[in-house]
């Protein structure tokens, strides 16, 4: 493999890592908002 195709799957599979993670993050936000179980458990460790 050389370093042309190798650099390129790097930046792709950090690219996916980071879409993952906005994607919990954002689903963690709607998550919060939606429960209030959530809420008073976020509150207590607060």
């Amino acid at each position: 493999m050389n370093d042309k195709a190798f650099i390129r799957l790097i930046v792709i599979i950090v690219a996916v890592m980071l879409l993952l993670t906005a994607a919990h993050v954002f689903y963690a936000i709607h998550a919060y908002e939606q429960s209030s179980i959530i809420q008073f458990v976020a509150r207590e460790i607060w």
